[in-house]
């Protein structure tokens, strides 16, 4: 790593912690809240046992979703060193470090929950950058880490670029599996069912999810979390589907 070419750093930030756990934590102060209320009352009336088995359940339901919320909160790898050769990170005290060609899969979940009419930010946002690499090791990153959207774009060019070539060259054969999507030059398979590249009329990306409608009027979709390297299928989607077909959408 002596002679990397250092881009960025990314460290968790106090906002970015709250951010991916709030709900969790706003659910367990009103559990530990109930708790303390219901303690203090059967403190005062000793007789009235179902004062005292309310608030113990209660408290038995903050304590775990107060720790799912703390788990979410530093769950992400930090700090994390983007190379244009590969990325360092330090995980419970581990310093680690892998090339782009170390990577064989990649996996990016983006998602809003919207309620209400609200707009998508980074209070309503889910994430998850997941990184396998060849020896079976894992890491995740999410956008509580700083400047979370560059490391997960940069990311997903590099180790794409680096897994492009192959896929091109496979589509001439059995085709490329993406988890439970494969294509080829015949079409997109999902599950058992082709889809021939003819009969797509629309192929798009919308919260998190790949959507495709046939000229059956037939409709489809699957969680992009679930699409390992889905930058690689998205590029082959859209090589397959020019001139006569459109790829749109956001993530």
């Amino acid at each position: 790593m002596a002679n990397w070419q250092q881009l960025s750093e990314h460290r968790r930030t106090a906002k970015g912690m709250l951010q991916t756990s709030w709900p969790l934590l706003m659910l367990g102060g009103i559990c530990l809240g109930i708790a303390l209320m219901f303690c203090l009352l059967w403190s005062g009336r000793r007789a009235q046992t179902d004062l005292l088995i309310v608030g113990v359940g209660s408290l038995f339901i903050a304590l775990p979703l107060l720790g799912t919320a703390m788990w979410k909160a530093i769950a992400s790898a930090s700090p994390v060193q983007l190379f244009e050769e590969g990325l360092h990170w330090c995980h419970e005290g581990n310093q680690r470090e892998r090339g782009w060609d170390e990577v064989s899969a990649v996996y990016r979940k983006e998602m809003y929950r919207l309620v209400n009419g609200a707009s998508p930010s980074d209070w309503n946002r889910h994430t998850d950058l997941r990184l396998v690499f060849v020896d079976g090791e894992e890491v995740h990153f999410n956008h509580s880490l700083s400047d979370y959207n560059r490391l997960a774009d940069f990311v997903q060019r590099a180790t794409a670029n680096r897994l492009l070539p192959a896929a091109r060259r496979e589509m001439d054969g059995a085709g490329v599996a993406f988890g439970n999507v494969l294509i080829s030059r015949d079409g997109l398979k999902f599950g058992r069912e082709l889809y021939p590249w003819p009969s797509l009329e629309s192929v798009r990306v919308a919260n998190g999810y790949l959507c495709w409608t046939d000229n059956r009027y037939k409709r489809c979709e699957i969680a992009m979390k679930d699409i390992p390297n889905c930058t690689v299928l998205l590029q082959l989607l859209q090589e397959m589907r020019q001139p006569a077909g459109t790829l749109s959408g956001r993530r």
